[in-house]
């Protein structure tokens, strides 16, 4: 486990996991599906989201990984099902180059509800600090207003072969 100055210095590695899946999230509510940052800016929330999930429900293998119970004593917190729904998927579609990746995934990620679900930790784990560390997370900020429009088919998509691939939107 990390120390205590360790712990103060990663937390500005925490803040920047937060504040990046949020860039990520601000940017692909700008982007359309066409876009050429499209599929990287979904990659990018994606692996903030993968982080920040481990962060938070204690899912490393490390000796050397930082945790939120390493800041907060007890730290329990309630497990939104979007959490275990996305998990496989963003595992072996993202961290790895898996044959996982040619079974059909036509429903997109829930973007809007794993935001909502992260900010929702955020907000606890912040409230959750006890006296010392609070200071150490002082830069993190509340949760920004970012509206994410119309249909969610948050989907990557390649552009090198598109007759091979086949995408669905909801409703269709």
């Amino acid at each position: 486990m990390a120390s205590a100055a360790e712990l103060e210095q990663m937390a500005e590695h925490v803040r920047y996991e937060v504040d990046e899946l949020r860039k990520a999230l601000q940017k692909l509510s700008k982007l359309k599906k066409e876009d050429s940052d499209w599929n990287a800016a979904i990659e990018s929330f994606l692996l903030h989201f993968r982080n920040l999930r481990a962060f938070f429900f204690a899912e490393g293998n490390n000796d050397d990984d930082v945790l939120a119970k390493h800041y907060v004593a007890g730290w329990n917190p309630t497990k939104d099902c979007v959490f275990d729904n996305t998990r496989v998927d963003i595992n072996k579609r993202l961290a790895h180059l898996t044959a996982w990746r040619l079974k059909t995934f036509n429903h997109g990620w829930p973007v809007k509800n794993m935001w909502e679900a992260i900010e929702e930790l955020v907000s606890e784990f912040k409230k959750s600090l006890p006296a010392p560390q609070t200071g150490w997370f002082s830069g993190l900020a509340e949760r920004p207003v970012i509206l994410v429009l119309g249909v969610e088919n948050y989907s990557t998509c390649s552009t090198s072969s598109p007759s091979t691939i086949t995408y669905l939107l909801p409703g269709t």
